[in-house]
């Protein structure tokens, strides 16, 4: 098994690099997403320098995705993203390794009783219900996850013409797709089985070292899915 993963890993790295997906030895701050007077200056995916300075009108809002993990910054104020900077919890490394998910994130409940819907665990697993790009480090540990794990569900997985079947038993709300699947870089998968069908286009990507070079790799991929997911993961406390 750890042969099998070792070259995974490394036929990632070089589809990665021959396509230019490789993650920098020194990524930069990433803006999530920006409201307010300056959305028009701060967009999402935009880089920004370690040391760069924020300056914020009133009912400005900019979330930052860093090495350290991702900030929210309020106007008004100046913020100088280096000295906002702090130690990011041992958790956060997690992340980086793709593993098969087997437990699903509930809706979080915030304050006035308000639910916000479920989303797939972590960064690495692919929601069955979402067409759109996504990406993966390791072709052979893809965790496919649904919404609602109720009842049992039968889903069919089609790769350039190949029929897969995967099951979601009662109660299950990931399932693994089997590594004989040999997913590719490029490799457009057609899921059947819910009430509409859904398209994912898989992009590889080589291991990651950084959260922030994580973030890079998943905007260049076009994976904006589990770039927010990534940021909303590693949420520390609100700049002062």
């Amino acid at each position: 098994m750890m042969r099998t993963v070792s070259v995974a890993a490394l036929a990632a790295t070089a589809m990665a690099a021959a396509i230019g997906l490789a993650v920098p030895a020194a990524a930069l701050p990433l803006v999530v997403r920006a409201l307010g007077p300056s959305a028009a200056v701060y967009k999402p995916g935009q880089k920004l320098t370690a040391d760069a300075v924020l300056t914020l009108k009133a009912g400005d809002e900019v979330t930052v995705l860093g090495v350290n993990g991702t900030r929210l910054f309020k106007g008004p104020g100046t913020y100088s993203l280096a000295s906002a900077s702090t130690a990011a919890p041992s958790s956060f490394s997690q992340l980086l390794n793709q593993k098969t998910e087997r437990r699903a994130r509930i809706g979080a409940v915030r304050g006035g009783g308000t639910t916000e819907p479920a989303q797939p665990p972590g960064v690495w697993a692919l929601d069955v219900a979402t067409s759109g790009t996504v990406c993966v480090a390791d072709p052979a540990a893809i965790s496919l996850w649904r919404a609602d794990p109720v009842a049992p569900l039968a889903l069919t997985v089609m790769r350039r013409g190949v029929p897969t079947a995967v099951s979601f038993g009662a109660g299950q709300p990931t399932a693994t797709l089997p590594a004989a699947v040999g997913v590719a870089d490029g490799d457009v998968l057609t899921l059947t089985g819910l009430a509409r069908p859904a398209t994912l286009t898989v992009r590889l990507l080589p291991p990651a070292t950084t959260i922030d070079g994580l973030g890079e790799a998943l905007v260049g991929a076009g994976c904006q899915g589990q770039f927010e997911r990534l940021a909303s993961a590693t949420r520390l406390p609100d700049a002062p």
